[in-house]
């Protein structure tokens, strides 16, 4: 089994709790968005560190990918039933087009997203973060595929073509540039797992907090860097540096600090994936009951803390049983040359 790095927890939990913050609370975490940027390059990192070596010591592909479905699948059917109650609530005072809302939720439920999108539509209506766990699976695709085998320089030519995409590219063509997000960071989170092997890091006393520290000023300050693929690039390239660090220096995190931190990044994916549809059901009190900016915002931070808990309930009522389970019942099927292996569903 892998090594946990419980500082990388921290910050993949302080990552989904900027999303929630960016989504619920109007301007006070400005650049929460760039906190999905950090969920790829910390998934690079993880998923290179969990499957590369079994891969190329010769676990199936298809033994990856259903390892990979047994991870994230739970949280999206939750996400799906909870954004098609959302549509149902909104369609009952809004009514429209109930075929419409039955196609956005087999399409959620599959990860097939809405592809002709005119401007400020989205992939998936009915949780609309299900964008970057589309992108999320064609990456990994993609790094099963063909990924894991290539040599650092094949790696680092990847990553500089990916780079100039992402640069010179027009935010308005606008599924390219969210593919070239999650290629980039993806791309950069393997090559810093790779570093991370063959150089000797210094462990940072207190690097743990430095790092956790430097995440929330990169999501808490406002970002104007044009043309946006540059802002990506280099939030990328500050995120490799802070998970260089946090995985040299996890073992000087105070023991104290361990449970915590591992309980935040359990709960990462199961808050990612249901605060959308659960603040709607929040936003029709919140808006009824506050008057002004200041008391809708502390409203929505007392939502969000209630959602954060509720997360925390779903992972143990729901989605690690069932990832159990289905790991439990699917474990004959994994196999490395001819063994079984056990997936890996806490990556």
């Amino acid at each position: 089994m892998h090594r946990r790095y419980v500082t990388l927890d921290l910050l993949r939990g302080i990552a989904a709790i900027g999303v929630m913050l960016f989504h619920n609370c109007v301007d006070v975490v400005p650049s929460g968005y760039l906190a999905v940027d950090l969920f790829f390059v910390l998934s690079g990192f993880v998923i290179a560190l969990s499957y590369e070596d079994k891969l190329r010591g010769g676990l199936a592909q298809s033994a990856f990918f259903l390892a990979r479905f047994i991870r994230l699948w739970p949280m999206i059917v939750v996400g799906s039933v909870l954004g098609l109650l959302a549509g149902l609530a909104h369609y009952t005072a809004h009514p429209g087009d109930l075929w419409t809302l039955g196609a956005q939720f087999s399409g959620s439920l599959i990860l097939l997203p809405k592809l002709a999108i005119a401007e400020g539509d989205e992939l998936f209506p009915l949780n609309t973060v299900f964008w970057s766990l589309f992108f999320e699976v064609v990456v990994n695709v993609i790094y099963a595929a063909w990924l894991y085998s290539r040599r650092a320089q094949g790696l680092l030519i990847a990553v500089v073509i990916v780079s100039a995409i992402c640069i010179l590219l027009q935010p308005e063509i606008r599924m390219l540039m969210l593919f070239a997000r999650a290629l980039l960071g993806f791309f950069l989170g393997v090559l810093v797992y790779r570093m991370s092997k063959k150089l000797q890091w210094t462990a940072v006393r207190f690097g743990w907090l430095f790092c956790a520290a430097g995440v929330v000023l990169i999501l808490a300050m406002p970002t104007s860097i044009r043309p946006p693929g540059i802002l990506f690039l280099l939030t990328d390239a500050v995120f490799c540096a802070i998970i260089l660090v946090a995985a040299a220096s996890d073992e000087k995190m105070p023991s104290k600090s361990v449970g915590w931190s591992q309980w935040l990044g359990d709960i990462s994916y199961p808050l990612y994936a249901i605060h959308r549809p659960l603040f709607y059901f929040c936003s029709l009190l919140i808006v009824r009951a506050t008057h002004d900016l200041a008391a809708y915002n502390l409203a929505a931070f007392v939502a969000s803390i209630a959602i954060v808990a509720a997360s925390g309930v779903v992972l143990r009522s729901f989605d690690q049983p069932v990832r159990r389970y289905l790991t439990g019942l699917t474990r004959p099927y994994l196999k490395t040359k001819g063994r079984p292996e056990a997936a890996f569903w806490e990556a």
